[in-house]
């Protein structure tokens, strides 16, 4: 019965750690609002993005796994203040959550360095709570424009459909509601930065 009961458990965790859809954030690489998490789009996977944040940005982004657990991302950034730049970026998770360890990956946030090279790693573990699943990340970046410092954020999946997201991207803390529409498409809505945001995104497969 006990070795059953750690299965059972076990199943939970991998369950809430895998039922996050990976969506890509303002600057691109998936997670959540403007934080990256360990999440990749999955291999041959397409996904395209947009993000609308009122006084900060347009962003439009696509998102493609040429390998398992590897990322790169190409984003159009639309900046209130200043001319717009395509900036390219990538993550690799290198570890998988398992029962008792996290899931860890590295990344670099615009490698050509067109507003400011990011290189940052971040840890997650995925926990089931009362039948629903949360996700929660934290990681380190260097930068000195975009995120700058400890990062950390928790997405709350209610009724296996809906993400209740929240985190502190080095600077502010931003929340919001993600909703999935169909098995491809789904949306945000929320606060970054003090700001409205929304955004979309359509996963071609």
């Amino acid at each position: 019965m006990k070795h059953l009961t750690m299965i059972c458990l076990s199943c939970c965790v991998l369950l809430a750690a895998t039922s996050a859809f990976a969506a890509p954030t303002v600057l691109g690489p998936t997670g959540l609002l403007a934080t990256p998490n360990t999440d990749t789009v999955g291999t041959a996977n397409i996904q395209l993005g947009g993000w609308y944040v009122n006084d900060f940005a347009n962003t439009a982004t696509v998102n493609f796994g040429p390998l398992p657990m590897l990322e790169v991302t190409g984003s159009w950034v639309d900046p209130q203040v200043g001319t717009s730049e395509e900036i390219f970026s990538a993550k690799w998770r290198f570890k998988e959550d398992s029962f008792t360890k996290p899931s860890v990956a590295v990344g670099i946030i615009d490698i050509t360095d067109r507003f400011d090279l990011t290189p940052y790693v971040v840890v997650q573990k995925g926990f089931h709570v009362g039948g629903n699943g949360l996700t929660v990340s934290a990681g380190y970046a260097n930068s000195t424009m975009m995120l700058d410092g400890f990062f950390a954020g928790a997405d709350l999946q209610l009724g296996g459909k809906y993400h209740v997201l929240a985190e502190y991207d080095s600077d502010d803390i931003n929340a919001g509601v993600r909703v999935p529409i169909s098995d491809r498409i789904e949306v945000t809505g929320g606060v970054v930065q003090d700001e409205f945001a929304a955004s979309a995104m359509y996963r071609i497969r």
